[in-house]
């Protein structure tokens, strides 16, 4: 998956259903990642006979992109001992914009326990380091993908974006499910920046601190999303700033402290717009703060 490999411009990459490491099945150390480009497109889901992008199936040729060094994770247990090997971060995408594609992956088995620079993001850590990079960019584009069975010590266990600047993470139809963060956005964090998801579904994350299933700085906007069963010490399934939320289930949800579903600091900057609220729990809402499974002033499962 190296573009510069070739003696030629490549702005397609087609991949074979299979497993991939990114040490290119040898040995070699966890810092190694999938190196995002700008205007490199990356495809999975190929079974190795197709003529054009249209024939593939992601589905039925799954396509992994793992963190797995070893081959040892127990998939009863993805966040045990047998993981401490595992690639900090599966994809890494340094000052790329929107002109990338991630389309059809499995990515799983990160593990991003390192030190500075290594503690979030396990899936995907998405980084604008620039300070030329415009303001107010658009991130790479994670399409068809599904994010499991990431860890981080530090923030978003599938995806992080800890960048400035309001990079913004975009996503459609993904699924995140499974991921684990100490520190905060147990499926994704973008604790500098905005989020966007289309289409997607944030299930069984779990983090110690704040958004179960997403965390942002900013803001996140989430249309025709489906976000069930994570949980948090506080905003059990969306922590954020402000938020803009159409067409959604929020489901079975869980905060220790408050916003089983949902937590957001800004009413005045967010909408609900024909969503489900159902069966989310906060466990120790505390007088004076946005409390709900929606926003602030709604009571745990009305909107």
């Amino acid at each position: 998956m190296d573009p510069d490999a070739v003696p030629f411009p490549v702005n397609e990459i087609w991949v074979a259903q299979g497993t991939y490491l990114p040490d290119g099945n040898s040995p070699g150390g966890r810092t190694l990642s999938f190196n995002l480009l700008n205007n490199v497109q990356i495809y999975g889901g190929f079974a190795g006979g197709e003529t054009s992008r249209g024939q593939r199936n992601p589905k039925t040729n799954v396509t992994i992109l793992s963190g797995d060094l070893l081959g040892d994770d127990d998939p009863g247990d993805p966040f045990g001992l047998t993981n401490d090997e595992n690639s900090f971060h599966v994809i890494k995408s340094f000052n790329v914009n929107f002109t990338a594609i991630v389309d059809g992956f499995t990515i799983r088995g990160g593990n991003a326990d390192g030190g500075p620079g290594n503690r979030s993001g396990g899936g995907a850590l998405i980084v604008n380091g620039n300070p030329g990079f415009p303001a107010h960019t658009l991130g790479p584009l994670f399409n068809q993908c599904i994010f499991e069975d990431n860890r981080a010590d530090g923030s978003g266990g599938a995806v992080s974006v800890p960048g400035f600047l309001d990079l913004q993470a975009n996503l459609t139809n993904c699924i995140i499910r499974n991921n684990q963060a100490d520190g905060s956005g147990g499926g994704i964090s973008a604790a500098g920046g905005k989020a966007r998801l289309f289409k997607c579904e944030l299930d069984g994350n779990e983090t110690d601190g704040a958004g179960g299933g997403i965390l942002t700085g900013n803001s996140v906007e989430l249309i025709h999303c489906i976000v069930i069963g994570n949980s948090a010490a506080q905003g059990g399934g969306v922590h954020t700033s402000a938020l803009i939320m159409s067409s959604c289930q929020v489901i079975g949800n869980e905060a220790t402290l408050d916003g089983g579903g949902v937590w957001a600091f800004s009413t005045l900057m967010s909408k609900i717009i024909n969503c489900q609220f159902t069966d989310n729990i906060e466990w120790d809402a505390r007088p004076g703060m946005p409390s709900s499974s929606g926003l602030r002033g709604m009571s745990t499962s009305q909107r």
